[in-house]
């Protein structure tokens, strides 16, 4: 039982997932398999670095949040891409 949840937990992983996608990409143009193989973990890869600097910018940003709701008297926060 811990195997399978653990493989679902991989599977739902948004990088696994892109890899996936690029993976059947790439057999789609008929490319060799190295190809395949370094496309597919590379764009993996490049998922999982993307997330986790998303992730550390939304952790650098977090403790402003609070600030500019006390100092101006803000009920929420919205980016500039967002208005």
């Amino acid at each position: 039982m811990g195997f399978l949840s653990f493989l679902l937990q991989v599977i739902k992983t948004p990088a696994f997932i892109l890899g996936l996608v690029a993976l059947i990409g790439l057999l789609l143009q008929k490319k060799s398999g190295s190809q395949v193989f370094a496309g597919s973990v590379k764009t993996a890869l490049g998922m999982l670095v993307v997330s986790a600097g998303a992730g550390l910018v939304v952790t650098a940003i977090l403790p402003f949040v609070g600030l500019f709701q006390e100092v101006f008297n803000l009920n929420g926060f919205a980016t500039g891409s967002e208005l």
